[in-house]
């Protein structure tokens, strides 16, 4: 072996011994000739770079090996639930007749089943002014025992990202919700963000969902998306939600006493 005068026994053979400590060289043995014998990635690879004797090399490859801080098994950050994911199930109706499809949940934390966002008061404003008698208390529950649910094309925010960006996440959002038309089948979708637009028909396209198909303003800060989006989204509460329609009682008039 070249720089040692007393070659290595190989780690492949177990009835060779190590060459003793009289017999080991004082020199440094060259640790590309050590790679050689014991592998790039063998675990005593930081000894042998540093040109220890065998010995320290050979109880190296023997060491149990401690992980790291990186290398510790913890929760991936892929696979752990997201909360506003789990308060949005629960809010799942058995039978979805309106679908609505948002682009993401927003990056300030807010979020529609949370309650505590504009989209939800855009929402909610929409179906008070079509269900006058709808409890406003409990307005989440109320939306689920329509039937409606609202989903995003994107699982994680995407309204801060640049514009290129942010229509790459629109693309790859498109499968996971082709899956999400088949499982719900609804009876009615809207979507209410005209930039997503494409790729949601391109999604139900994809699910084979040929039911209608709504697209409207996003309820934002500018009034005339807002009052577009109550102009449009009313008259379509009324025409798919009829059964509601039936459950609500009319105002009865009371005769005057003359």
């Amino acid at each position: 072996m070249l720089g040692s005068p007393h070659p290595l026994p190989s780690p492949l053979d177990p009835s060779a011994s190590l060459p003793t400590v009289a017999e080991t060289p004082t020199h440094p043995i060259p640790w590309r000739n050590l790679y050689d014998l014991y592998g790039y990635n063998s675990p005593g690879r930081q000894i042998i770079q540093s040109g220890q004797s065998a010995q320290s090399a050979q109880s190296a490859m023997t060491r149990p090996i401690k992980p790291s801080a990186r290398t510790r098994a913890t929760p991936s950050r892929r696979h752990r639930p997201d909360p506003r994911e789990s308060l949005r199930r629960s809010f799942r109706p058995k039978r979805v007749k309106i679908l609505f499809i948002g682009e993401s949940p927003p990056a300030s934390g807010r979020f529609f089943y949370q309650a505590d966002s504009g989209l939800y008061r855009a929402f909610r404003d929409a179906f008070l002014e079509a269900f006058p008698n709808l409890p406003e208390a409990n307005f989440l529950h109320s939306f689920q025992s329509l039937g409606c649910y609202l989903v995003d094309l994107c699982p994680q925010p995407v309204d801060r990202l640049p514009r290129a960006a942010r229509t790459k996440a629109h693309r790859l959002g498109e499968r996971a919700l082709a899956a999400t038309l088949r499982q719900l089948r609804p009876a009615a979708i809207v979507t209410f963000l005209r930039s997503i637009a494409p790729s949601t028909l391109r999604a139900q396209k994809a699910a084979r969902y040929s039911g209608p198909s709504v697209i409207l303003p996003y309820p934002g800060r500018w009034q005339r998306h807002r009052t577009t989006f109550l102009q449009a989204l009313i008259p379509l509460l009324r025409q798919h939600l009829t059964h509601h329609r039936r459950a609500v009682p009319e105002p009865v008039a009371h005769p005057v006493q003359g």
